[in-house]
């Protein structure tokens, strides 16, 4: 937002040109940020476009932003989904007595972001947190 408020903020809204947004989501993806590229765009879009419902402008410049950004290439990462391969997964890691006790933990700790995204949505994730307290560490190491 602080970019966007650097390259727009001191323009009135009706001086705002497609251009403008234009060449300011340019210049971040010109230095490799393109999430961020299509986050402010998206941003910019909503607030133009509150703008617009109010009466302040006639038109949305940012409605066609992503026209010129390159499209946002999806990572898949592998994972286990079937229950059986998972079980045995989680065994092994039961099983392992190498390697400190931090990577002990961190190992027992690694599969829970897939097994609790599963029917999760989106919205509910975020209370779903692993916070300190929940950890039980044995005596003495905490």
């Amino acid at each position: 937002m602080r970019i966007l408020g650097e390259s727009l903020g001191a323009m009135p809204l009706v001086a705002i040109r497609y251009s403008h947004i234009r060449e300011t989501l340019q210049m971040i993806v010109a230095k490799c940020n393109l999430v961020t590229a299509h986050k402010l765009g998206s941003k910019a879009r909503e607030i133009l476009s509150y703008a617009r419902r109010c009466g302040y402008i006639d038109t949305n410049p940012a409605d066609d932003y992503t026209a010129d950004l390159p499209p946002i290439k999806s990572q898949h990462r592998s994972h286990i989904t079937d229950e059986r391969k998972l079980a045995i997964l989680l065994r092994a890691i039961d099983d392992y007595q190498e390697g400190s006790l931090q990577v002990r933990y961190a190992l027992r700790i690694m599969p829970l972001p897939g097994v609790a995204c599963r029917g999760t949505t989106r919205g509910k994730m975020g209370r779903n947190r692993l916070r300190q307290s929940d950890v039980d560490y044995p005596a003495g190491t905490a």
